[in-house]
């Protein structure tokens, strides 16, 4: 796990590069974090809805800021009532149910029975009724709905998945450019290094 001050660090590298906020979000959150979380508030959270946030999530909280700099409008806080945030906190131990890319489009196909804007709102909700979060809670929004989560509960716990639901290009996991899955510090430095890159 990479070093939390270390993360740090680099974040003040990018502000440092990035004074007049040309990095998308950067005028958003302005590469400030909020106040880090408790350990007794996290402890309380995890054991009322049975799971624990991945170690390098958790070292972010409780060390560097409970949500703040990050990609594009920032990281949004755990628990904090933000109102990008729909995370279902009750079910965040129910488990992540996907291995792999899910996307059910044929749920948005109509038919020559289509019978118009009713059928296609009920097609829609039954699209966005079959692509659950549960066990994941979400980190950020990119704009136009696009959103990230991270999975705190079954085997992909620790991976960041995009949420393009809103889209219907449905839920797939982060990777890298070598198509490794990220965890949250890898996802974290890769937004560093991609827009340190773009302003070199």
């Amino acid at each position: 796990m990479v070093d939390v001050h270390e993360l740090r660090r680099r974040v003040d590298e990018l502000a440092a590069r990035d004074a007049n906020y040309r990095v998308f979000g950067a005028s958003s959150h302005k590469y400030r974090f909020h106040a880090p979380v408790e350990e007794a508030v996290i402890a309380a959270l995890e054991g009322a809805h049975g799971f624990r946030l991945p170690e390098d999530f958790r070292a972010f909280v409780l060390t560097v800021g409970n949500g703040g700099a990050g990609p594009s409008y920032g990281v949004i806080p755990f628990h904090g009532k933000d109102s990008e945030d729909y995370t279902d906190y009750k079910r965040l131990g129910t488990a992540w149910k996907y291995a792999d890319a899910h996307n059910p489009e044929h749920l948005l196909w109509g038919d020559e029975d289509d019978q118009g804007d009713d059928d296609q709102e009920a097609r829609q909700r039954a699209y966005w009724a079959a692509c659950e979060s549960t066990g994941a809670f979400y980190l950020c929004h990119h704009g136009c709905a696009s959103r990230s989560l991270l999975v705190v509960s079954g085997p992909q716990r620790g991976e960041v998945w995009h949420d393009e639901t809103a889209n219907d290009a449905g839920l797939y996991p982060a990777v890298s450019a070598a198509g490794a899955r990220l965890t949250f510090t890898t996802w974290y430095l890769d937004w560093i290094d991609t827009e340190l890159a773009k302003l070199a």
